[in-house]
């Protein structure tokens, strides 16, 4: 009967001390303002594209704020890319969108 009550309170606490962790981790999930940046990584304009990824992380070090994340995504400096980017952002829960930096790279 020791055996069982003292299984029954482990599994307990543990279960307790789990779901407490998780609940902290969705608060500090609220807290975190998530950027998505729409450039063109690969293709014609690549290298402006890293410029600007490079200009955006050294300025999220600068301000050195833990709760600002960027999401980078490939924009191919095409419409649909970009589009389809801008989809994936927006089932990811991302908060802000930057880009595309291209004119031709809109959806119309």
């Amino acid at each position: 009967m020791k055996k069982i009550f003292a299984l029954l309170t482990l599994v307990y606490l543990l279960t307790t001390i789990n779901t407490i962790g998780l609940a902290e981790d969705k608060i500090e999930n609220k807290n975190i303002l998530r950027i998505g940046v729409l450039l063109p990584l690969s293709g014609e304009f690549e290298d402006i594209g890293q410029s600007f990824l490079k200009a955006i992380q050294l300025g999220l070090y600068d301000i050195s704020n833990k709760n600002i994340k960027i999401f980078p995504k490939d924009s191919k400096a095409n419409a649909l890319d970009s589009y389809n980017s801008a989809k994936e952002f927006e089932s990811q829960g991302i908060n802000i969108v930057i880009g595309p930096i291209f004119y031709k790279s809109r959806y119309l």
